[in-house]
């Protein structure tokens, strides 16, 4: 029930996910801008099993989250890019 509930409020107010990717300068005409889209959703859901906070705060840690896990997508591609050319 915990993850529908969540679902939800995702579909209602996704505007953090637009945020973190604004904030990583990542947009529309980006190759992989709905690859993470959908992985800041996914993010999301898993932020909002391990949430506690109200208000202003509850935004922060959703940012925080989404903003930390995206980056560490955008390395692993990167990485997987390199790797790719390098042999």
């Amino acid at each position: 029930m915990e993850n529908q509930d969540g679902f939800k409020e995702l579909l209602a107010n996704d505007t953090v996910i637009y945020a973190v990717l604004k904030k990583l300068h990542i947009t529309k005409a980006h190759n992989d801008y709905d690859d993470l889209v959908s992985e800041g959703r996914l993010l999301y859901l898993k932020a909002y099993t391990t949430n506690q906070y109200t208000g202003k705060r509850r935004f922060n840690y959703f940012f925080t989250k989404i903003y930390w896990g995206l980056l560490d997508y955008l390395r692993k591609q990167q990485r997987n890019h390199d790797d790719h050319f390098n042999c």
